[in-house]
């Protein structure tokens, strides 16, 4: 199967949501504890896309398999050229390399844009996101414990970050 990355589409919320309700309702790894709704999917990437890019991995077949996005990290001006970052993927297409290479595109599309620091939170333990996380050159900057509580526990929430650029100074984002 021939799998390729793409930037994401407004056909493609639909799946992203499903993905991303299957990570709330099965998982710790996403911290919303009520299904997402398609429409509320579709505002984020319809309000985010311009700044922030989305991409989607989709099988020779059609279907979609993962998704990469950026978001806004804060929302004060001079954190405009730091943003979060997030991948998900289809159960089946788990353990196959395509998160690197959502994360990957994804990264370096921050990078042209003129992003100078992605971060990531991840629930841990969780040592397949972990390893994806470190094998993306990202760094361990802090953790925070008991910090959400779901599926009857407190968890624990370990920050990522990684500097894309060469730290010279910014053009304007917005």
């Amino acid at each position: 199967m021939d799998i390729s990355i793409r930037p994401s589409a407004p056909e493609d919320i639909p799946a992203i949501t499903a993905i991303t309700n299957h990570a709330i309702e099965h998982s710790t790894a996403h911290f919303a504890t009520a299904p997402d709704r398609v429409e509320d999917i579709a505002a984020q990437f319809d309000r985010d896309r311009a700044i922030y890019p989305w991409f989607t991995a989709v099988s020779d077949a059609g279907d979609v398999l993962g998704f990469s996005r950026a978001a806004q990290w804060k929302t004060r001006a001079a954190y405009d050229w730091t943003c979060e970052s997030a991948v998900y993927l289809a159960v089946a297409a788990r353990g196959k390399g395509l998160g690197f290479r959502l994360y990957t595109a994804l990264f370096d599309a921050l990078d042209q844009r003129g992003f100078r620091c992605v971060l990531a939170g991840v629930t841990v333990p969780n040592p397949p996101s972990e390893k994806l996380h470190e094998q993306m050159g990202m760094s361990v900057v802090g953790e925070i414990p008991a910090v959400g509580f779901k599926s009857g526990q407190w968890l624990a929430v370990r920050y990522y970050a990684k500097h894309l650029g060469d730290g010279s100074p910014p053009t304007p984002i917005r």
